[in-house]
C-alpha cells in the first residue's frame, strides 16, 4: 500500500508532462542571431561569430571573438544584473594587479562606456584591425572584434 502512495505524485506528474505537448525536449533552434549570421562556439566556450551583436552575461562577452566588416556597427548588451563596461584595449592578464606592470589591464581611449543591466552599446568600426576590449571594472572579461 505504500509503494502506490509513493507512486502516485511521479504518476500524476508523468500525466501532467504528457498532456504538456508529450515530450520534454527543448525545440530545435535555427542557430541565427538577428543579424542572420551563425554564432559558433569552441570548446572552451568562448565563441566566435560574424554577427554584429554581443551580450555581457555571465561576467563575459558573448562570442568572445566577432568578425565585422568595415562600416559595421556593434552592438553590445548587459545581460548582467552587474554594471560592466566596454573599454578598448588589453585587459588583465594572469597576474598580481599593482604588482605585475606588464599585466595590467591597459585601455587605448578608441571606446569607452559603461552600460547597466538591459543597456546597449554601440559603436561603428570604420577601419580594419583588430579591436581589443575589456571591462574595466572586470578587467579578466575580455573580447576582441576583427575587421576585414
Amino acid at each position: 500500500m505504500k509503494t502506490k502512495r509513493f507512486l502516485a505524485p511521479f504518476a500524476a506528474l508523468s500525466l501532467l508532462l504528457g498532456a504538456c505537448g508529450g515530450s520534454t525536449a527543448p525545440e530545435a533552434s535555427s542557430g541565427t542571431g538577428s543579424s542572420g549570421s551563425t554564432a559558433t562556439t569552441d570548446e572552451a566556450g568562448s565563441g566566435s561569430a560574424s554577427g554584429t551583436e554581443v551580450v555581457l552575461q555571465d561576467f563575459a562577452f558573448l562570442p568572445k571573438k566577432l568578425e565585422v566588416a568595415p562600416g559595421t556597427t556593434v552592438l553590445w548588451t548587459n545581460k548582467d544584473d552587474i554594471l560592466h563596461t566596454v573599454t578598448s584595449g588589453i585587459g588583465q592578464k594572469q597576474g598580481i594587479p599593482g604588482v605585475t606592470k606588464d599585466k595590467e589591464a591597459k585601455p587605448d581611449g578608441t571606446f569607452d562606456q559603461e552600460v547597466e543591466l538591459d543597456d546597449t552599446f554601440e559603436f561603428t568600426f570604420e577601419k580594419t584591425g583588430t579591436y581589443k576590449y575589456f571591462c574595466a571594472i572586470h578587467p579578466g572579461m575580455t573580447g576582441v572584434v576583427t575587421v576585414n
